[in-house]
């Protein structure tokens, strides 16, 4: 089974900016990494105007661009599909995967607190905080420089 790391947090708080550190460490140590970024709202990655914008526009369904060294699909759904499926039918060529996002999703967690964040909520299968400030003495706590660190305790979670 491949394993999953989601990072959660409030808009902004750094998420991004965090997987990009961790994933090329991750790279630099032989790893073959996947990302899922999770959206509660639809999205779009495509301009309008572009092919894909024309294609959904028209009323596809299904829209895929595949190039010698890229492939991406669009697809309506009916329902979300779930973080496991995706993992199952998309992501078998990888070594880890990392979410952003997921928060309601029973895979571990690590969560991203910005100093504007007064408060926050741990859940039971938050397993590391990433802040600035030191947050909570019971789970452990990393600051986004110890990116390292950080990979070296979740390595030592699979």
């Amino acid at each position: 089974m491949i394993p999953i790391f989601s990072f959660v947090g409030k808009s902004k708080s750094g998420k991004t900016f965090l997987l990009e550190k961790i994933i090329v460490e991750l790279r630099n140590r032989g790893f073959r990494v996947g990302v899922i970024k999770h959206s509660h709202s639809p999205f779009e990655i495509d301009k309008r105007e572009k092919d894909s914008w024309k294609f959904k526009e028209a009323g596809a369904e299904v829209i895929a661009f595949s190039s010698k060294e890229e492939f991406l699909l669009f697809k309506k759904l009916k329902s979300e599909i779930s973080l496991n499926e995706i993992v199952k039918r998309y992501f078998n060529n990888v070594d880890i995967v990392l979410t952003e996002g997921y928060k309601k999703e029973n895979f571990p967690q690590i969560l991203v607190v910005s100093e504007k964040d007064k408060e926050i909520f741990l859940d039971e299968n938050v397993i590391a905080i990433v802040s600035k400030k030191r947050r909570n003495e019971r789970i452990p706590s990393f600051s986004f420089k110890q990116i390292t660190a950080l990979i070296d305790f979740l390595l030592s979670k699979i």
